[in-house]
């Protein structure tokens, strides 16, 4: 076998994790070779001009405190903070600086060095709006704040380039992220986030080459695979000799991280809290110093007793509770929902008919 064998394999480790999985937020960088189509890296060599922009995001079903009381993120608000770009050397140089949305402080785009931006404070863009109906009926989940070009310098020294998060705004006046609520009408009220711990940000990165140097990942193997259930958590491995980055995937789409994913650009991908939904076939893609891509075989993970929505491990009257609960909702609020057991986006009767035969077996298989 090569020295770049590379090795996938699951296994089902023990887990503590909550019983709700929160809503997921945070700020999305992405880079691009042309300025028009944006992936989370791209490979470029000495003196490439290389795209990259940060946006706000946030999972539908992200809980907003405000005046009014708690409602849904319909749309971004403001942003306070300041950018990196890491891994750069002498001659790679930050420009062409351009806010994307209506208003801002001029230091928002201010350059120096690898930093982008001022301070928490003084540092900030917001999405001026006049009417919420729209957004409250479709929710802008994702709203882009600026963008900038990195050229790349004659240094053809093998780096990793990653944009990337620097200082984000803290206090009760100044937040890093706020978002409009679906309950502050035409007041246009607008809060952090409830739960700040569900903050996830999503890197963009360039990896710099000039392709004289890049040993090939030229020989996979996959292997592994298993069962779990939600009062357990999942964990895949990858081993890549010469792998510079990765992004795991489900069912042939990217992951990004969130509160109960982590590890989507490393070599383990973890999840806590697993859902019926959670079930598939997973791979990883990698990619060499030159940005040449190899991928994985298949993972399956298969997600058993998907009715234990306490994770205490059997399923009993707490569930019930639970289920009851989210049947008279009805739809799903967000990307995933405990009760959706059989992964349609509602909890209805074909759930119910799920959960009662787990229910009446009371134990989750081991």
């Amino acid at each position: 076998m090569s020295k770049n064998a590379f090795f996938v394999g699951a296994m089902v480790v023990s887990s503590l994790a909550g019983t709700v999985a929160s809503a997921n937020w945070g700020l999305k960088y992405e880079v691009s070779t042309d300025g028009i189509t944006w992936k989370p890296v791209v490979a470029a060599a000495p003196l490439a001009q290389v795209h990259f922009r940060m946006s706000a995001y946030f999972d539908i079903g992200t809980k907003v405190q405000t005046a009014d009381g708690i409602g849904d993120a319909v749309v971004f608000s403001r942003f306070t903070g300041q950018q990196q770009i890491t891994g750069m050397v002498a001659g790679d140089v930050i420009g062409s600086m351009q806010r994307l949305t209506p208003q801002g402080n001029s230091a928002l785009l201010t350059v120096s060095g690898n930093l982008i931006g001022g301070t928490s404070v003084t540092s900030f863009a917001t999405n001026l709006l006049l009417n919420l109906n729209p957004y409250i009926a479709s929710p802008l989940t994702e709203t882009a704040i600026l963008r900038g070009v990195v050229t790349v310098g004659t240094d053809a020294t093998t780096r990793t380039l990653v944009v990337k998060n620097n200082v984000f705004g803290v206090g009760t006046s100044m937040p890093g992220l706020r978002f409009y609520s679906s309950l502050s009408g035409s007041s246009l009220l607008a809060a952090a986030p409830i739960d700040t711990a569900a903050r996830s940000d999503i890197l963009g990165t360039i990896l710099v080459s000039d392709g004289s140097s890049c040993p090939p990942v030229d020989s996979i193997t996959a292997s592994g695979g298993g069962t779990t259930q939600p009062s357990q958590s999942i964990a895949i491995h990858a081993v890549a000799d010469d792998a510079v980055f990765y992004i795991w995937t489900k069912g042939g789409s990217d992951l990004s991280n969130s509160v109960r994913q982590q590890g989507v650009y490393t070599s383990t991908l973890s999840i806590s809290d697993p859902f019926p939904s959670d079930a598939g076939t997973y791979e990883v893609r990698v990619y060499d110093a030159c940005g040449n891509q190899t991928m994985s075989g298949p993972v399956v993970v298969t997600v058993v007793c998907g009715a234990d929505l306490s994770r205490n491990g059997v399923v009993d009257d707490t569930d019930f509770i639970l289920f009851g609960a989210a049947y008279s909702q009805l739809e799903c609020p967000g990307s995933q929902c405990a009760g959706d057991l059989n992964v349609d986006g509602l909890v209805d009767d074909a759930d119910f008919v799920l959960f009662a035969a787990e229910y009446s077996d009371f134990t989750c298989p081991s």
